[in-house]
């Protein structure tokens, strides 16, 4: 079944793969379902941490306020 849950696990599973990063997908399932932030930037930072990857945080700037 298509869900929230399935759609995030996918595209980090995708993004890591890409990436090369050896991730034993039954311990992410695990990191995902006890993670009380799960699907905030908060969660995918969290889990990325728990198998030590290496992110980069950005701050993407509101167009809207700069057009209006």
């Amino acid at each position: 079944m298509f869900n929230r849950q399935n759609s995030l696990f996918y595209m980090l599973t995708k993004r890591l793969k890409e990436n090369n990063s050896k991730v034993d997908l039954k311990e992410l399932t695990f990191q995902m379902q006890r993670n009380p932030s799960y699907s905030s930037s908060h969660f995918l930072s969290g889990v990325l941490d728990h198998f030590n990857i290496r992110k980069v945080t950005l701050e993407v700037p509101n167009v809207l306020k700069m057009l209006a």
